[in-house]
C-alpha cells in the first residue's frame, strides 16, 4: 500500500493506492469523508453517515484528485460536492 498526504489549502487529508493483481483501489480520507475510485459504492457509504463522491478510470492519487467526481452520496451532496466538479475541489468540501 502506498501513503501520501495531501495538501489542500489549509487543510490536510491522507491519499492511499492499494495495488490489487488488476487493478489499484485508490482513495482519499479526511476526517471521516471519502474520494473513491469507481470500486467504491457511495450509497452504502450514506449507510454510515460518510460524505463519499467517486472519481472513475483513476490509477493514482494524482488521478483521483484532477478527475470529475461521477457520483456522490446525500451526506456529501450536503457539504456541497457535485457531479461535474474536479476530485480536489470535492475533497476541500468533504
Amino acid at each position: 500500500m502506498k501513503h501520501e498526504k495531501i495538501e489542500i489549502g489549509d487543510q490536510e487529508a491522507d491519499g492511499y493506492v492499494i495495488p490489487l493483481e488488476s487493478c489499484n483501489l485508490v482513495f482519499a480520507t479526511k476526517g471521516n469523508s471519502l474520494l473513491a475510485c469507481g470500486a467504491i459504492d457511495v450509497a452504502a457509504m450514506d449507510k454510515f453517515n460518510v460524505p463519499t463522491a467517486k472519481v472513475t478510470g483513476v490509477s493514482s492519487v494524482d488521478d483521483l484528485l484532477n478527475g470529475e467526481i461521477k457520483a456522490v452520496n446525500q451526506a456529501a451532496e450536503a457539504r456541497g460536492v457535485t457531479s461535474g466538479m474536479r476530485g480536489r475541489d470535492a475533497l476541500a468540501r468533504l
